[in-house]
Formats: C-alpha cells, sequence, structure tokens
C-alpha cells in the first residue's frame, strides 16, 4: 500500500516529466543539415523520450523518502530555467533585439542569468547593454556557421515557398558584410510572409497588418513571453511609421523609412541591424508553425470587423455587436458596453480584436 499522498506526488513528478520532454522534444530544431547530423538529432530525440520513460519505469522502485523530497528540487530548477529563458527574451527586447529561439538553451540561460541585473534598471543605463548585447550576438551567438544552418532550416519552410531565392541570398551576403542589400530586403518580405501565412490576398494597410501581427503572436500561446516579446519588437521597432527623409529614425529597423528611401543606408548598413531583420522573420517564422486552421480563420473575421471600424469617421460612432463603438479626434477608438462603460480603449485593430473575442 502505498503511504497517504503517495499518488498525488507521483502523478505530480508524471505530469512534470512529461511536460518537460515534451518541451524538450518540440524546441529541437529539425534543420536543413547532413544526413550524419541529422541522424544525430533524431538519436538525441529517441535518448530524450527513452530517458523520460525509463524515469517513469524507475519510480515504483525508488524510495518514497527519497522521491518526495526531490520533487521541490526538480520543480525549483524547472522554474530557475524558465526564469533565465525569459530573462534572455527580455534582455534582447530591451537592448533592441527581436527574441529567439534558434540559439542553445544554455547559452540562453547563461545569458539570461548574467544580464538580469539589466532588467532591474531604468532606460539610462541601456547604452552599455546595447553594446554588450550587439557584440554577443554578432560575434558569439550567430556567426556565419550559425547564419548558414539558418539558411538550410528555411529553406525547408513552407512559409517561404517561392521566396527562398531572396531569403538564400540575402543571408549570404549577411555574412559577406553586404549588410546595406540584406536590411532592405528581407525587411520587406515580413509582411508577405504574414499575410501569405494568414491566405490575404489584397493589400494590407498598417492596422490590417497590425492585427494579423497581433494574431501571429497570440497571447494564447505566449511561451516564456517569446510572442509577447515578438509581437512588441514588429510593433514597435518596425511598425512606427515616424520619420522624415535624410534623417536618424529613432528606430534603426523603421520599415516605413526604409522602403520609401527615408533612411540612409548609412543609417541602418549595420551588422546588428541586419541580424535584428533575419531574427524576427525567424520568429515570424516559428509563429507560422504554431498556425492552425481555426487561428486564421479567426483572423479573417477580425479583419471584417477592424473594416467596419475603420469606416467610422472622426467624432462619430456606431453599433457594431452589443457595443458602440466612437473614434475620438484625439484619443483613438472606444469601445463602450450596455451600460455605458468604456471597456476598450485603443488602435482600431485593438478594438476590432477585443470585438470580435466578447462578440
Amino acid at each position: 500500500m502505498k503511504p497517504f499522498g503517495m499518488t498525488d506526488h507521483i502523478n505530480q513528478l508524471l505530469d512534470l516529466q512529461r511536460a518537460i520532454t515534451d518541451a524538450q522534444l518540440s524546441r529541437i530544431p529539425n534543420l536543413a543539415v547532413p544526413d550524419g547530423v541529422q541522424q544525430l538529432v533524431r538519436t538525441t530525440k529517441q535518448m530524450i523520450a527513452a530517458t523520460g520513460i525509463e524515469i517513469v519505469k524507475q519510480i515504483p522502485s525508488i524510495p518514497i523518502v527519497q522521491l518526495i523530497p526531490n520533487l521541490d528540487g526538480i520543480k525549483e530548477s524547472v522554474e530557475k530555467s524558465n526564469k533565465e529563458i525569459k530573462n534572455f527574451s527580455d534582455i534582447l527586447l530591451r537592448a533592441g533585439y527581436p527574441p529567439t529561439l534558434s540559439v542553445d538553451i544554455r547559452e540562453g540561460r547563461e545569458l539570461g542569468s548574467a544580464f538580469g541585473e539589466y532588467l532591474e534598471k531604468d532606460s539610462e543605463t541601456l547604452g552599455g547593454l546595447a553594446s554588450k548585447v550587439d557584440y554577443m550576438m554578432t560575434e558569439k551567438l550567430f556567426r556565419p556557421q550559425v547564419i548558414d544552418m539558418l539558411k538550410h532550416s528555411w529553406e525547408r519552410s513552407s512559409a517561404l515557398k517561392g521566396r527562398t531565392q531572396l531569403t538564400r541570398q540575402a543571408l549570404t551576403a549577411h555574412n559577406w558584410g553586404l549588410y546595406a542589400l540584406t536590411v532592405p530586403s528581407l525587411l520587406t518580405q515580413l509582411e508577405g510572409v504574414v499575410a501569405q501565412s494568414f491566405d490575404h490576398k489584397e493589400k494590407l494597410n498598417t492596422s490590417q497588418l497590425k492585427l494579423l501581427v497581433n494574431n501571429l503572436f497570440s497571447d494564447d500561446k505566449n511561451w516564456l513571453d517569446f510572442e509577447k516579446n515578438a509581437k512588441k519588437f514588429y510593433l514597435d521597432q518596425i511598425l512606427n511609421g515616424d520619420f522624415r527623409h535624410g534623417e536618424q529614425t529613432r528606430y534603426e529597423t523603421n520599415r516605413h523609412a526604409i522602403a520609401h528611401g527615408a533612411a540612409l543606408p548609412d543609417f541602418f548598413a549595420k551588422k546588428e541591424v541586419s541580424l535584428k531583420i533575419i531574427l524576427m522573420l525567424d520568429a515570424i517564422l516559428h509563429g507560422v508553425d504554431n498556425l492552425e486552421e481555426a487561428d486564421i480563420h479567426k483572423a479573417k473575421q477580425k479583419l471584417k470587423v477592424l473594416n467596419r471600424i475603420k469606416r467610422i469617421k472622426k467624432g462619430r460612432g456606431s453599433k457594431i455587436g452589443n457595443f458602440a463603438v466612437r473614434r475620438t479626434k484625439i484619443a483613438g477608438f472606444h469601445a463602450i458596453n450596455e451600460s455605458g462603460i468604456v471597456v476598450c480603449q485603443g488602435e482600431d485593430y485593438e478594438v476590432a480584436d477585443y470585438l470580435f473575442n466578447k462578440g
């Protein structure tokens, strides 16, 4: 007979083991590498799965006095690992980079731990962080060999169908130091990949693109803030529309300034800027891998709501479902419920997303 509470502890351990195994298996990339390396990757996956199975088999023979105390240790180890990975993602965003899943998890943990102190500091101290992260990302983590591995991985992505000639040449150009070519060429593909992934054929305006990006990196699928930070980087640092011709923009990755020729190559033709665009496209591909047909259908329905909202003139309102939507002259859009309470306030795509989810 098992001691009182033993079943609960066993179930906790099994659930934790399954979660760890699933996470490990799902995060091992299927890179297009030589056959010998592919066999090594397959063997590694099998070993991870086999290890998990062996743990389950051994549970009955482990003395309960040893098993129960170890549960807390395993839980603490997993929580520490998750915190360090999350810190790494947050540090990248603060230093002006999108998050990435294309680094060794041990390196990500180490860097998240080493730079964690910067997350507590104000913006005035981030200059030192940015230069350190630039060096780490461009010289240590994403050396030419790693960029070549990304290139091979992208070749197999269905989301890049019809675009691999450009992406292949762009990544080669990055390794050759031709950043004035890689930045604008890859930057123009981001929108196309997002639109194609949602089966959208027509021209996208900025609000529609923001809505699709918001749904590509859904909060429902947020893994250690990867989706949240990827979305924030795209919306804030790429789709930031403010620019003046011939002048430096706040963000060197400003799509509008570069696409319209307002940003001079001297401003953006840099190794770190090129890498940021590469990593943003890589993050989009990870997001596309997690898209389901239901996600695509919902996004299309949200676009219909957005189109209704965009037709509202400034200072006017309209009834959409059970909500009154007003477009103010200064504060953007408000969604008001039947009790007269403002329940959502923001840009048009944000209100459209809210109305659909509540509708």
